[in-house]
């Protein structure tokens, strides 16, 4: 509920601090009193674009701040939570500034916030109810709203939320893996032609670096050949090549050991000088008989060669990453030729999402068929103590397609008189009878919503006499399970109020402000009188 409402220099508002009490709150005064200013601070508390016109003039700042506490039930704290503001001691403080430069701020328990978060914490706080308010019932997303809030399922008609969006991703993903169908078999058709191609090829790792070593031997084989035997012949090919005179020098050293024992190291290196030097000598004798002219392998190595550069050039591969590319586009072939079983299995999950949709659908239909009935007579008999005796309300559930909010088609009809068919609201209803239906729901619905704090802005306009008396009276009934802020000219409703502010303005220094008193007995008499015209009084002191 709201406790407290701090303004300053808004339109006529100067400076005030305005206490409110639970139940029912009335505020009256003459028109142009400054009951707007105070309406006008509670749309800024709850939400709405700041305009730098509302600051008074001669001011360059104007703020307006509320105390609203809540119980245990409300899902404000939770709200405020998420949006990491700290909400621990039952209280929440709203503050809003407008600044004549434009710059404008909003603090939630003194952070500084985001005008969007305060929007949307608003609907926990409290619901405006203007003149025009009932012109909310020609809205058919309006009517069906206050059925599905009566019958109170609403875990329910989120599920069928949650779920119609699903099947709505579904179809959408479905539809796209459609249009994407002739780009998809374009692309099965180019992976299984390279497929085949590098498959075909088969190129190994290491190959392309083996294949050249071979082409180069091939290629330069008689310059091989040739320096390999003057190798061959300059180490013990002849008489005076290496071998013969170190195995000369080895003799000689052989016979020195027995003069010299000094010598013995020396001949163990020559003996193993000479071993390594023969290897190499037969290695080469050996390598010189294998080497053959052989222009046919020649040829092959270098038509290998070619398909592997061509390979290469054509997807920018070296060598070594042909394989592993091959592979990848293995993968990628498994994954395109699997979208037509994903298909499948897409549509299996868009037939099960229907039917469970079809099945929640058909429960809340049922349940709004059965709380239609219910709903349509709980209006009727608070429209007919608004002084419509004849009128009759009723309410059509009409099952259709299914959408996000269900399946059906909620209108709201009335026959205002005797004789008359039952019509649409937006077809046959006067203001004075759309502000008494609007009055008549809002009664049957007290309690059914969470919102502690209603305020009325002028509920009453058009109505008059008796009808207002029980306009009031009603008023009283919602006050038993919300807060309510009651904006009126009329005594007949201001009487059923516990808690009267007056409003009214004077001029002091040549400028005009408004005054807000909280009224005791004595004056809430002298309102009364001046607002059934029965007294002269300028202001209530």
């Amino acid at each position: 509920m709201l406790k407290r409402l701090n303004i300053n220099n808004i339109i006529l508002i100067e400076s005030s601090e305005i206490p409110f009490d639970k139940g029912f709150n009335v505020l009256s005064g003459e028109t142009g009193a400054g009951k707007s200013a105070i309406l006008q601070a509670l749309s800024l508390i709850l939400g709405e674009r700041a305009d730098s016109h509302i600051i008074r003039k001669g001011s360059i700042k104007a703020s307006v701040e509320a105390l609203f506490e809540f119980d245990s039930l409300s899902l404000l704290p939770q709200k405020l939570q998420e949006m990491g503001i700290d909400c621990d001691d039952g209280e929440v403080i709203i503050r809003r500034e407008i600044h004549s430069n434009g710059k404008n701020r909003c603090y939630i328990n003194h952070q500084l916030a985001q005008l969007k978060a305060l929007q949307q914490i608003s609907r926990y706080l409290a619901e405006h109810v203007g003149q025009h308010a009932g012109q909310l019932l020609f809205s058919l997303e309006e009517q069906r709203r206050i059925l599905d809030d009566y019958h109170g399922n609403h875990q329910l008609i989120q599920s069928i939320n949650n779920g119609y969006h699903h099947l709505q991703e579904l179809k959408a993903t479905h539809e796209m893996m459609i249009r994407n169908e002739s780009a998809r078999l374009r692309k099965i058709d180019s992976i299984k032609r390279e497929l085949s191609e590098l498959q075909e090829a088969n190129v190994k790792n290491g190959e392309e670096e083996v294949l050249f070593q071979e082409y180069t031997k091939l290629v330069h084989q008689d310059e091989i050949h040739v320096k390999s035997a003057q190798i061959h012949e300059g180490l013990g090919g002849s008489r005076t090549s290496i071998v013969p005179a170190l195995a000369r020098s080895l003799n000689a050293l052989e016979n020195l050991k027995s003069l010299d024992p000094y010598f013995q190291e020396l001949e163990d290196n020559l003996k193993s000088a000479l071993r390594e030097i023969e290897e190499v000598t037969y290695t080469l004798q050996n390598y010189q008989r294998k080497l053959t002219n052989n222009p046919h392998r020649l040829n092959e190595i270098n038509d290998r060669l070619t398909t592997i550069n061509a390979l290469k050039r054509k997807y920018g591969k070296d060598s070594n990453e042909l394989n592993p590319y091959c592979e990848k586009l293995q993968e990628e072939l498994d994954n395109e030729e699997m979208v037509d079983w994903k298909l499948q299995e897409l549509l299996l999950q868009i037939a099960q999402e229907e039917e469970n949709l079809k099945q929640l659908c058909v429960e809340l239909t049922q349940l709004r068929i059965k709380s239609s009935k219910q709903l349509q007579q709980a209006i009727t008999e608070q429209v007919q103590s608004l002084n419509m005796q004849k009128a009759e309300v009723s309410i059509v559930v009409i099952t259709k397609d299914f959408s996000e909010n269900g399946s059906d088609h909620v209108e709201f009809y009335l026959a205002a008189n005797p004789g008359e068919h039952e019509r649409p609201l937006k077809e046959c209803a006067s203001g004075g009878e759309i502000s008494r239906l609007y009055l008549a729901i809002k009664v049957v619905m007290a309690g059914k919503k969470s919102t502690p704090l209603m305020i009325f802005d002028e509920i009453d306009a058009n109505i008059g006499g008796h009808t207002a008396t029980i306009i009031g009276q009603k008023l009283l009934h919602i006050a038993q399970s919300h807060q309510i802020m009651c904006v009126t000219h009329l005594a007949q409703v201001a009487q059923f109020a516990n808690h009267h502010l007056h409003i009214s303005k004077k001029e002091e220094a040549g400028r005009t402000l408004s005054i807000v008193k909280e009224l005791d007995e004595q004056g809430r008499i002298q309102e009364f009188a001046r607002m059934r015209g029965t007294a002269e009084i300028d202001t209530i002191n």
